[in-house]
């Protein structure tokens, strides 16, 4: 028996879902036609690939390895039996972004690249940094675009766009009339947040340490909108991309507390695999979201 596509399909979905139900449905086949599949894979290839916990299946070591091979294999097919006519991408690309970047930069760009190519489906999901590049590692995502840092020596991080971060108050706040302010009154009030693992939240944590006393955090929420209602109705600071307080600046509903001393410009990155097959649909829109002259208008 050799090796086939339908196989390697089978065990790639199932590796995503943990589930042979759930990778039988995606792929339009039987559960006991996906089962048979994965018990063919695994005799052929001499080896148990996950672990069984009741009805959730778990890659093993031996799976790990195997499914980033079976990743790159299948993207490959995937480009053969799609084919590419000139001018004309298909495909369907999974992109992830951490929460500014999705929500502020990515869904102009994300428009205009799929009103050019009509036969392309895009994905675009948004997570903290941290959960990004998990995403990635776990070829869960095929693009990653963060606010943060990469330590991961299987990814590349290629900069993007330059940020800057802002502390951010109601108008009435204490703060507010005092410009600037020192840092140590930093410490002196309440803050709300994103959550750790944002990269909004690492840069300002990495800004600040050593040069204050711990910050009275109050409140960690998961995403800007929501730090942004509570600051304008409460006594906090908040600290957020000026990407996603343009708005509220100019109406007034928040206002901007000027710290001379502490320095939040950040870049925003592009995140893919090393080692991961590069098809023409993901080297097109790297293209066209790289090459944009300017960030779309909010």
């Amino acid at each position: 028996m050799k090796l086939t596509l339908k196989q390697l399909r089978v065990f790639d979905e199932v590796a995503r879902s943990g589930s042979v139900s759930k990778a039988a449905e995606r792929l339009n086949v039987t559960q006991s036609a996906a089962s048979m599949s994965l018990r063919d894979l695994e005799g052929h290839l001499d080896s148990k690939i996950f672990h069984r916990s009741g009805k959730k299946l778990i890659l093993n070591e031996y799976g790990r390895w195997l499914r980033h091979q079976v990743h790159d294999l299948l993207d490959r097919a995937r480009h053969i039996e799609e084919g590419r006519q000139a001018g004309n991408l298909r495909g369907h690309l999974l992109v992830g972004a951490s929460s500014t970047i999705a929500n502020y930069l990515l869904p102009g760009l994300v428009t205009g690249f799929v009103e050019q190519n009509p036969n392309v489906a895009v994905d675009l999901s948004v997570d903290n940094s941290e959960r990004i590049i998990d995403g990635l590692v776990s070829l869960s995502i095929d693009l990653g675009y963060i606010e943060g840092s990469c330590d991961n020596n299987t990814l590349r991080l290629t900069p993007w766009r330059e940020d800057q971060l802002v502390i951010l108050a109601a108008p009435h706040h204490a703060l507010s009339s005092q410009r600037p302010i020192a840092l140590s009154d930093l410490a002196l009030h309440p803050w709300i947040l994103r959550e750790p693992g944002s990269g909004t939240r690492e840069v300002f944590s990495r800004a600040l340490q050593g040069k204050t006393e711990p910050l009275q955090v109050q409140l960690e929420l998961g995403n800007s909108e929501a730090i942004k209602q509570s600051l304008k109705t409460g006594t906090a600071l908040g600290c957020l991309s000026r990407l996603t307080v343009k708005g509220e600046l100019e109406r007034g509903e928040l206002v901007e507390i000027s710290v001379p001393e502490l320095v939040l410009n950040r870049t925003l990155y592009m995140v893919t695999r090393i080692d991961a097959f590069r098809s023409p649909l993901i080297d097109e829109f790297v293209a066209h979201v790289m090459e944009s002259p300017s960030v779309p208008s909010m």
